[in-house]
Formats: structure tokens, sequence, C-alpha cells
């Protein structure tokens, strides 16, 4: 008798990979999922702040959509995806040391170039989702413009 394999959904998929870059993000930030949430959230809102100091209004449309919300989300996942994870995977994986006395070879040992948590791979992950980096970021803006003009359509 055959059993049929229930197939996961695409957004079940997409969550699935979601919560797997999350856990290595934690991982080589050595941050807790709250420490990596409580970053995210903050972000969120200056970027909301910065973006919408010339209509104050707009924030509270904003900071409450599920469309910007999602937007955000993504972004932020793509980021992580693109830019610090191949990044931060370069600088902790594993390196040989090869040490000499003199002319001697006196043995090696396998070690991480960065150790995970290491303030480096901070600095570069607060770089890559800073919300003033976003608003230099010419792709990120054609995205972000594209979107607020369903969300805010006076803009």
């Amino acid at each position: 008798m055959k059993t049929l394999e229930k197939k996961k959904t695409h957004i079940a998929k997409i969550r699935q990979k979601n919560q797997t870059q999350i856990d290595r993000v934690c991982q080589l930030l050595n941050w807790s999922h709250e420490d990596y949430c409580n970053h995210q959230y903050l972000e969120y809102e200056m970027f909301i702040a910065m973006a919408c100091m010339v209509m104050p209004k707009s924030a509270i449309l904003l900071r409450y959509s599920p469309q910007f919300r999602g937007f955000f989300n993504s972004e932020w996942m793509r980021r992580n995806d693109t830019d610090f994870i191949p990044y931060a995977n370069s600088v902790c994986s594993e390196h040989i040391d090869i040490r000499y006395d003199g002319e001697e070879f006196s043995g090696w040992r396998i070690y991480p170039a960065v150790e995970y948590g290491d303030e480096f791979i901070i600095e570069e992950y607060l770089m890559t989702h800073s919300h003033q980096s976003l608003f230099c970021d010419a792709d990120f803006a054609n995205r972000y413009k594209h979107m607020i003009t369903d969300i805010l359509p006076y803009v």
C-alpha cells in the first residue's frame, strides 16, 4: 500500500528556509533568537522613523502595514542570504595554521579565522542591516519605491 506524503506548501518551504537562516545567523553572531528579533524590530522602527520624517502621519500606515512588514522581512532575509552569511562563512571557515621553528616544521592545527560572535562579524552584520545603509542602496530604494506606492499612494 502506498502512503501519501504530504507536500509542503510554498509558504511552508519559505518559513523553513527563513528559520534555518535565522538559526545560522544566530550561531554566527552568538545571539539568541530574542536578540535577533529585537535588533530586527529596532531597525524596522528606525527605518520607518527615517523614511517618514517629512510625513510623520504616514509612519502609522507603514508601521502597521502587513505589506510593508513582509517587504522589510523579505529584504532582511535577502541581505542575509546574499551579503552577510556568505561573508561570515568565509571568515569563520577553518584555516590551517602551519608552524615553523626556524627552518623546521613543528606542527599544524586547524582553527577558525574568526570566532563565532566575534566583534568583527557583529559589526559587519549591523552594517549590512543598518537602516542608514538601506537609504544608500539604490536597488533597495527602487524596490521600496515600487512597494510603497501601493501603501501610500500619495507618495
